[in-house]
């Protein structure tokens, strides 16, 4: 999950990054999004250090492939010949 790294800057107190990465697994979809977007919002109010700040260009990035539907082909994205 893309959300261990960026943990890793931000854990603090007794509770362990797995134990974080565990209960982010049981979260519905839409809370994951909203843990993410609080994430997101702690980074802006402080300064990155380097290292923070690629983990958190790293979380928004996607490394699955397109759904079934998704077409590279100009013409299923545009109603034209291509000229």
């Amino acid at each position: 999950m893309v959300l261990t790294e960026f943990f890793k800057g931000y854990l603090m107190s007794q509770t362990r990054l797995t134990n974080v990465v565990q209960l982010a697994d049981t979260l519905t979809v839409e809370e994951q999004h909203a843990l993410i977007v609080h994430l997101q919002d702690v980074a802006k109010r402080r300064q990155l250090t380097d290292d923070e700040w690629w983990y958190l260009l790293r979380s928004i990035q996607i490394d699955i492939p397109p759904g079934p539907l998704f077409s590279d082909r100009r013409q299923d994205w545009y109603d034209d010949d291509g000229r």
